[in-house]
């Protein structure tokens, strides 16, 4: 929520635009929601992974793309939550 205080602030500059995307806090927010959701829908992915290839042992277990495929899904996750827990907190 916009306090009134910050409303008036941004009227004395003569600008009202980016009134609600343009503060910092909000930016980060934003960013550490978005980083968040990709790292955990590439950890699924490789969870995913991870369980067909117990299921499948022979067939997928051999397959190179298919274990490259799964060990990038799990570094991009861990980088994802790596850059989750340096950003700012608000």
């Amino acid at each position: 929520m916009i306090s009134a205080r910050y409303c008036a602030e941004v009227m004395q500059k003569g600008s009202c635009e980016g009134i609600l995307y343009d503060r910092p806090t909000t930016r980060i927010s934003k960013m550490r929601i978005y980083v968040l959701t990709t790292g955990v829908i590439f950890a699924l992915l490789a969870v995913a992974h991870v369980f067909r290839m117990v299921a499948e042992r022979h067939t997928l277990a051999t397959d190179p793309w298919f274990l490259i495929i799964t060990l990038v899904a799990a570094l991009l996750s861990v980088w994802a939550f790596t850059i989750v827990r340096r950003l700012p907190k608000e």
